[in-house]
């Protein structure tokens, strides 16, 4: 999620434990399970913005998008 600040937060992450600290603020949904990858499912390259190199482009569209949860309650 994009917050107001322009930063980027993260909801969970499928690479790690449901009890994993990262899980605390939103915590992950039921049934989840965590996603182990292998050395060869990961891929590293390096950055390609140098220091001093500017990175731009033609133009910058914006997209808002709304996603809504749904909960059960049980009583």
């Amino acid at each position: 999620m994009v917050t107001a600040r322009g930063t980027f937060d993260v909801f969970f992450n499928i690479c790690l434990p449901k009890n994993h600290p990262l899980h605390a603020t939103y915590g992950v949904s039921d049934g989840f399970q965590q996603v182990v990858l292998e050395g060869h499912d990961i891929e590293s390259i390096q950055p390609g913005d140098h220091r001093g190199r500017v990175i731009a482009a033609q133009s910058i569209s914006q997209k808002r998008v709304t996603v809504g949860v749904a909960t059960e309650s049980h009583a």
